[in-house]
């Protein structure tokens, strides 16, 4: 075959092999950003949680519950969003999303919050429980 002929393939075949190259990166670096993504929600969590247990003045600690419960609300819009892995998701916040929709702790938070996705997770939790 002719050189002429030949190059076209060869371009083609070059370029098909660097668009995979590329996309194992791509892939490689949008699972870092999940697990970067993942370590800063349980970071706000954590310290939310933190912002509770070390509270004293009980008229504010109603807006630090809700601090909390945003954070979760936040965990939840991602993990909704497909942005977090769905099967970690829920077996670290589970027992904590049941919490925060059942525990009367919360009732206050609850009645007068506006925590959509939190509900929306909890009842994802609860059918996937029922199966």
């Amino acid at each position: 075959m002719e050189l002429e002929k030949l190059m076209p393939l060869i371009i083609s075949g070059i370029s098909a092999l660097v668009a995979g190259v590329s996309a194992c990166y791509i892939r490689k670096a949008n699972k870092l950003i999940a697990l970067q993504l993942e370590s800063q929600i349980r970071a706000r969590i954590d310290d939310a949680y933190k912002e509770i247990l070390n509270f004293k003045d009980g008229e504010l600690l109603d807006s630090v519950i809700e601090n909390y419960f945003n954070a979760y609300d936040y965990a939840c819009k991602k993990y909704l969003n497909k942005e977090l892995n769905r099967k970690n998701f829920r077996g670290m916040y589970t027992h904590e999303i049941k919490n925060l929709c059942t525990k009367e702790i919360y009732v206050k938070q609850r009645k007068n919050g506006d925590f959509r996705d939190i509900k929306k997770v909890y009842e994802e939790i609860k059918k996937i429980g029922d199966k």
